[in-house]
């Protein structure tokens, strides 16, 4: 089946694609938790998991997904001066897109609000989204009280963790 992000990145005690990640150390992702208490973001808790990533590990985050809060907290710490690095860029609709060393960080949907996954979109040691077959799209009409129908549609993706030593997550921010 189709394993969470979650699960493929942010935890490095369980066993993902049939490796246990207690014993196999090539096979864990890094995971700068808190123990499931939230706590501040700082710049601090940023370099940890860019220079361990970078430098230890020699992966080329390309991008990070954040859960809602994660994303308001570095976008605070950006705009209230707090971090080195920091770029914002209004994108289309006025909405202010964040960068910090020159990763963008996007602000995902129903992603652990309190989560930043750190990942390599890009090269063959990273994660990629395969849609699963041409036609895998569901059309569906929502009737709705109002004058509106509102339609979803939803495509179907499977997440591929090349090497998920590469990848990380900073766990329990706000």
């Amino acid at each position: 089946g189709i394993v969470s992000l979650g699960d493929a990145v942010g935890k490095d005690n369980n066993t993902y694609a049939g490796i246990d990640r207690s014993t196999a150390t090539y096979w864990r992702p890094y995971v700068n938790d808190n123990g499931g208490t939230n706590r501040s973001l700082t710049e601090a808790l940023l370099n940890d998991v860019y220079n361990t990533l970078a430098d230890v590990r020699g992966a080329y985050v390309t991008e990070v997904w954040c859960g809602t809060t994660a994303y308001e907290a570095l976008k605070t710490l950006i705009l209230n001066g707090k971090v080195a690095y920091p770029e914002t860029k209004i994108a289309n609709g006025g909405t202010t897109q964040v960068f910090w060393n020159g990763i963008p960080f996007l602000r995902i949907p129903n992603l652990d609000v309190n989560a930043m996954y750190w990942l390599d979109m890009e090269s063959d040691e990273g994660i990629v989204l395969y849609r699963q077959h041409d036609t895998d799209f569901i059309v569906r009409e929502e009737n709705t009280s109002s004058y509106d129908n509102r339609w979803t549609i939803a495509g179907h993706y499977q997440l591929v963790t090349h090497n998920p030593f590469r990848q990380g997550a900073l766990l329990d921010v706000q």
